[in-house]
C-alpha cells in the first residue's frame, strides 16, 4: 500500500467522521440526493432501456411508425430529384428501381457512427456539416445496423427517446423515494431520527470526500510536473486507487462538458466564416 493510498483512506475516513458529528440539513441532503439521482440516471438508463425493449415491445411499434414517415419523405424527395434530372414522371418507376434510388441517395456507412450518418443528410451548409461531423466523431460511440436510411433514423430516434424516458424515470423514482423516506423519518421517535441523521451525515461526508478525491485525481492525470507523474504512477500501481480513477464521475462530467463547449465554439466559428 503506497503513500497516496493511505492519504486517500485518510480523507475518506475524515469525511465520514466529520459527517457523523455535523447536523445534516434536509435541504443539503436533498441537493446531494438530486446529484446522486443524476449520476444513477446516467449510468443505469441503458439497462432500463433494454428492460423496456425486452418486456414491452413498444420500441418496435414506434420504430415502424417513425420509419414509415421518414421513408415517405425520402421517397418524395427522391421522386422530385429524379423528375428534375430526367424530366420523367417518377410515379412510373417500379418499386425495385425506386428502392435503389433511395438507397443511393441516402447511403449508410456502417463504419461511421449514428450521428455522423444522419448529419450528412440534415441539409446544413457543407462547411458547417463538416465541422459538426468532426465534432460528434470525438465522442459519439453509437453504431446502428439497418437495411435502409429510414430504419436507421427510426432506430436512432426511438433509442434516444427511450434513453430520455429512462433518465427521467430513474431520477423521479430516486427523488420520490427520498422524500417518502424523509416523511417517515420526520414522524419517527427522536432517537431513530438521531441515528439516521448521523448515518446520513456520514454518507454525505464520505460523498464530499470522494468528490474531492475524484477532482484531485483528474488534476493529477492532466498535470505535467514530476509530482503529478509520480502520483499517477502510484494510482496505477494500486488496485483500489485504479478503481476510483476508472470510475471518476467528476472527470467524466468535465470531459463531456468540455467536448460540448468545444463543439459549440467550432460550430459558431463555422457560422462566422460562412460567406454572406
Amino acid at each position: 500500500m503506497n503513500i497516496l493510498t493511505l492519504i486517500v483512506f485518510g480523507i475518506l475516513v475524515t469525511g465520514l467522521l466529520i459527517g457523523t458529528v455535523k447536523i445534516i440539513a434536509k435541504q443539503v441532503l436533498s441537493v446531494i440526493i438530486a446529484l446522486f439521482a443524476v449520476v444513477c440516471a446516467y449510468f443505469y438508463s441503458p439497462a432500463i432501456c433494454d428492460l423496456i425493449k425486452n418486456k414491452t415491445g413498444v420500441d418496435d411499434y414506434v420504430r415502424a411508425k417513425v420509419s414509415s414517415i421518414v421513408d415517405g419523405d425520402i421517397e418524395n424527395k427522391v421522386k422530385y430529384d429524379y423528375y428534375m434530372e430526367t424530366g420523367q414522371d417518377a410515379e412510373a418507376l417500379d418499386p425495385q428501381t425506386l428502392a435503389t434510388l433511395k438507397n443511393k441517395a441516402y447511403s449508410i456507412d456502417p463504419k461511421k457512427t449514428a450521428r455522423v450518418n444522419i448529419l450528412k443528410y440534415v441539409g446544413f451548409p457543407e462547411d458547417l456539416t463538416e465541422v459538426m461531423i468532426n465534432n460528434v466523431s470525438r465522442y459519439d460511440t453509437m453504431y446502428i445496423e439497418a437495411n435502409s436510411f429510414s430504419d436507421y433514423v427510426s432506430i436512432y430516434m426511438v433509442d434516444r427517446l427511450l434513453l430520455m424516458i429512462a433518465n427521467f424515470v430513474i431520477f423521479i423514482f430516486i427523488i420520490t423515494a427520498f422524500h417518502a423516506g424523509m416523511t417517515v423519518l420526520e414522524k419517527s421517535p427522536g432517537v431513530v431520527t438521531g441515528y439516521v441523521n448521523k448515518a446520513g451525515g456520514a454518507v454525505l461526508g464520505g460523498f464530499i470526500s470522494l468528490m474531492i478525491i475524484w477532482f484531485v485525481f483528474m488534476v493529477l492525470k492532466d498535470g505535467k510536473s514530476e509530482t503529478c507523474i509520480e502520483a499517477v504512477k502510484q494510482i496505477n500501481s494500486s488496485t483500489i486507487l485504479s478503481f476510483i480513477q476508472e470510475n471518476n464521475v467528476v472527470a467524466t462530467f468535465f470531459t463531456g462538458v468540455e467536448n460540448h463547449i468545444n463543439g459549440m465554439i467550432e460550430i459558431v466559428q463555422a457560422f462566422i466564416q460562412m460567406p454572406a
